[in-house]
């Protein structure tokens, strides 16, 4: 079981997770497994590889205590908003297999999204979210994409 991508706000913001984006990105032959994927909030998370938020805008500068890892130790999860599927198989050119025909859904369509008038996933101060692999496997690479906002308090 492996944290992808963890997001936690220990500061006063607060972020409104709108979408994630799920993609499997393997290109290289691997035998892979059906992965459980699973969206949970978290307390908090320790350690891992830190990442960087993108903004839309460049003259915007991200509230301190926001901050994403991958490969963190996650602490107290809870909520389970998603839980899916999917292939960690490779994708490529040539016969067209499952593995090819998911990968243009998950570029075009949200993992996880809002509807309209629907609340997005909240994050106050010590709140976190994160995608979870669920199944004990070294096999396969996804690229995520989290949409995100930030409100002050």
């Amino acid at each position: 079981m492996k944290s992808l991508i963890a997001i936690q706000n220990t500061g006063t913001s607060v972020v409104k997770i709108s979408k994630i984006y799920l993609t499997n990105t393997q290109t290289t032959a691997v035998t892979g497994v059906v992965a459980n994927i699973r969206l949970q909030r978290i307390a908090s998370f320790t350690g891992g590889t830190s990442l960087s938020a993108f903004p839309h805008n460049t003259l915007y500068t991200l509230p301190s205590g926001i901050t994403f890892a991958t490969g963190a130790t996650f602490a107290s999860e809870s909520a389970l908003f998603r839980e899916s599927y999917w292939s960690s198989d490779e994708w490529g050119t040539g016969t067209v297999d499952v593995e090819a025909q998911d990968h243009t859904q998950q570029e075009f369509q949200p993992w996880y999204y809002t509807q309209d008038n629907e609340e997005p996933i909240t994050l106050i101060q010590n709140q976190g979210l994160h995608v979870k692999c669920n199944t004990n496997t070294a096999a396969g690479a996804f690229t995520i994409t989290i949409v995100f906002r930030v409100d002050p308090t």
